[in-house]
């Protein structure tokens, strides 16, 4: 799975960064599927969607066929295994948002895991502070997404293991010493 190694979330209302970083994209996020459709037109970077988010968007093999073959989705997070398993289906890479309020519901979680999905761990700030034989088990690609905000936080989140880690804001600068 190709993902890029910092996301942008964006949500709406919030413009398009400007590409500065070769290894940067966007999570899409909070959105209208007017808003999505409009946004995958012609996307200036990598683009992740947070299906479970976009108001209008159904969770079947519709939507994972919409996504893929008319928008040109080729990646994207939602917390439902079914709706995951449709959307590896239809050629969109997954990430499986994994709650880690407790220790508990990130084992549930793992049990849960369909074949050829990858975690988005949330909130992301936890990471670092899961045991590491936990983090060792969760599917790749790992993106640390949720409540990060400092470039200490995303160092913190790649030295825990992440793959990727989605950050509020527009701002590539603000994290670019966060490799």
């Amino acid at each position: 799975m190709t993902l890029p190694r910092l996301l942008l979330i964006l949500e709406h209302g919030t413009a398009w960064p400007a590409p500065g970083r070769e290894d940067a994209g966007v999570l899409l996020r909070d959105v209208t599927l007017e808003l999505l459709v409009e946004l995958c037109s012609a996307p200036p970077l990598p683009t992740v969607v947070d299906v479970d988010t976009v108001e209008g968007l159904g969770s079947d093999l519709a939507a994972a066929r919409f996504l893929r073959h008319r928008l040109g989705v080729r990646t994207a997070v939602t917390r439902r295994p079914v709706l995951a398993e449709e959307l590896v289906e239809v050629g969109i890479e997954t990430l499986l948002r994994v709650n880690a309020l407790d220790s508990t519901g990130v084992e549930r979680a793992i049990a849960a895991f369909p074949a050829g999905v990858g975690t988005a761990i949330s909130p992301g700030l936890v990471l670092p502070h899961l045991d590491p034989k936990m983090r060792a088990r969760l599917p790749r690609p790992l993106l640390s997404y949720g409540l990060i905000r400092t470039r200490q936080e995303v160092v913190d989140s790649y030295r825990a293991g992440a793959d990727s880690v989605a950050v509020l804001g527009t701002d590539l600068a603000k994290h670019a010493a966060a490799r």
